[in-house]
This record gives C-alpha cells, structure tokens and sequence, in this order.
C-alpha cells in the first residue's frame, strides 16, 4: 500500500520508496529520476533508453507496450540487463506519474523475479515471501486465502511484524464501511478493492482514501497494488502492498 497522509509529513513514504527500482520514461523510452536501487541493479552500466537495458528479443514487446499504455496501471515480463549482464527475468509494472500534468512521462518498477524464486527456496513461510517480494523495509502489506476467505493485513518494521487485521475478508469489509474507515465518496473504489482481491486478479491497483492504517486518526490517499502468487503448497494466494 503506498499512501500519504493528508497534512503530515511524507518522509516515511519516502524513505521506503527508495528501496524500490523505480523511474520515469519519457515517450522516446529515455530513463529520468530513478531510485538509487533503480541504478544499481544495473551497475556501472549505463542505459539512457529502457529498451537498451532489455534483451534483443523482448526489445519489440517492451516497446509496443509501452507505447499502448493509456494511462491505466498495468504490468507484464521482460527479460533485462543485471549488473553482470545477465539476462533476468523481471516484472515490469508502469503507472501514471503522480504530482505533475505532463502526460509525456510515466513511472515504472521492476522486480527480479528469478532472484525472488531463489530467496524464496530459503525462506521459512509464506509471509516471509511476501516481505522479500515487495521489496520491504518499513512498510504495510495484505494477502488474501480464497481458501478460508481470510484477509489480513501487516506492518513491517525492520525485522517485526504487526498483524493489523486477519479475518474474514467479508466481515472485513463490513466493518470497514459501518465503522467509518471508507469515507462515503470512496465506498465505490473500496467495492472495487474486494472485486479485484476476491477475483484473484492477477495485478491490480486501486487508489482509495481511507483510515484503515491508522485506525481512523488520519485518512490518507493510498493506492493497493496486488498480484496472485503461489504459496509454499502450491496453492494460489493474493498478496500486495
């Protein structure tokens, strides 16, 4: 979940960000105002266009798209550079970029998805894999098990954890709406939120204003972002930031 709260400082958003690969590309595929953590997975390679850091044979796939994002948060694989360069496969996300009008720009993330697989053999369980995955310092994170119908939601702080809710994801949401923590201009996203977490979708984002995090001290902008993947059994579970 990325957020901001509304009036107070954004320095933990931040702060967490920077552990991210992310950056800007401008419509002739040129990289801006990338994440330290951005820069160095390449190492001392230097790519001024994003389709200089993709292998040959993604290099078409990348580009069409990328010309073909309409504004609407999407993601796919492509195969790209490390700092050894080897060729490794990573999730490519791009959404629009926050806090400017200038539509020839927008921001994209990359997560190693082979580095994750092999982390993942040395982890214990699930929720381990999912703070490795989405690339945690401090941050909050929810998964949700179709199997049991149960969602929960976590805090990460270094190397603890916080269980902030972990319960039936319908009685969750009613608690979300009769308690107050959906305001009533964002019950409609917030319906959106379950569709897309029930449905087992395989990447989403939605934005949604809400006090869920701070148990409705402080309503903050966040934005969900989730993805299916495979638990330890093999069984499907959504989890996301």
């Amino acid at each position: 979940m990325e957020g901001q709260k509304k009036n107070q400082s954004e320095s933990f958003e931040l702060s967490h960000k920077m552990n991210r690969r992310l950056a800007s590309i401008d419509k002739y595929y040129m990289m801006s105002v990338s994440t330290k953590a951005f820069n160095e997975y390449f190492g001392s390679h230097t790519f001024g266009s994003i389709l200089e850091a993709v292998l040959p044979e993604d290099k078409a796939r990348l580009a069409a798209f990328i010309e073909s994002f309409d504004g609407t948060p999407k993601s796919d694989f492509f195969r790209f550079y490390n700092s050894e360069l080897e060729g490794k496969l990573n999730h490519f996300f791009m959404f629009p970029q926050k806090g400017t009008n200038n539509s020839g720009f927008v921001d994209v993330e990359m997560v190693d998805v082979e580095t994750i697989e092999a982390v993942n053999n040395g982890l214990r369980d699930d929720v381990s894999k999912h703070k490795i995955l989405l690339g945690l310092a401090k941050e909050y994170t929810f998964s949700y098990n179709r199997e049991d119908n149960i969602f929960s939601m976590y805090r990460y702080d270094v190397e603890s954890r916080e269980i902030i809710y972990k319960e039936d994801l319908d009685d969750w949401k009613k608690k979300m709406l009769s308690e107050g923590f959906i305001p009533e201009s964002d019950r409609d996203n917030f319906a959106n939120l379950i569709s897309e977490i029930r449905g087992y979708v395989q990447t989403f984002s939605v934005k949604l204003n809400t006090s869920m995090r701070t148990n409705k001290k402080v309503v903050e902008n966040l934005r969900f972002i989730g993805t299916v993947m495979k638990k330890n059994t093999g069984n499907d579970i959504v989890i996301g930031r």
